[in-house]
């Protein structure tokens, strides 16, 4: 774990706009969560920094997010773990979950296509990854075409993440998705 931690906060530091950065790991609900907390920019993206090392650190298993804070220093040396606690729970910092099962898969790689993205988890929130009322009426389509159920935009908003709108497609009785082939070049 000490090597995924110094290999993040390598990655945090090389990035542009990060003036600081270190790594921690936490245990939140039975499960180890590594968090890259960095301080910057006000401009930096957590989403962007998160998919960056994600791809430059492939193959890892363990939820991992971004916190921006403002002063490093004031989160102690190490890091409060019940500060990475309070982040999470709050959503100040969102790890990156891999979608299960088929109908989150799915749904992830329809948000992918929707939204221009290279991946999204299974807790990332609709807005927060750049979505719109235009995005959000392409998604609605697809999904009944793909899963032959019809939601309006008010249970859209409401299921915001891959995780909480796989949990309301199956509730309104929607099927296993059809494939639907990628578009040239897509």
């Amino acid at each position: 774990m000490n090597d995924l931690l110094n290999r993040l906060t390598g990655l945090l530091e090389a990035v542009e706009g990060v003036s600081a950065a270190t790594a921690a790991c936490v245990s939140h609900h039975d499960r180890d969560i590594v968090v890259g907390i960095v301080q910057g920019e006000p401009e930096l993206d957590e989403m962007e920094l998160r998919d960056h090392v994600l791809t430059e650190l492939d193959g890892v298993d363990t939820p991992l997010g971004i916190w921006s804070v403002p002063d490093l220093r004031q989160l102690g040396e190490p890091v409060d773990a019940g500060q990475l606690l309070t982040a999470i729970d709050q959503e100040w910092c969102v790890p990156f979950e891999k979608p299960d099962g088929p109908v989150e898969q799915s749904l992830a790689a329809l948000w992918c296509r929707v939204l221009g993205l290279r991946r999204v988890g299974a807790r990332d929130d609709f807005l927060d990854l750049g979505g719109d009322s235009i995005s959000a009426t392409r998604i609605l389509v697809s999904l009944e075409e793909d899963f032959h159920v019809a939601l309006d935009v008010r249970q859209f908003m409401e299921a915001s993440s891959i995780r909480d709108l796989a949990r309301t497609v199956v509730e309104e009785g929607g099927q296993e998705p059809t494939v639907r082939p990628e578009p040239a070049g897509g």
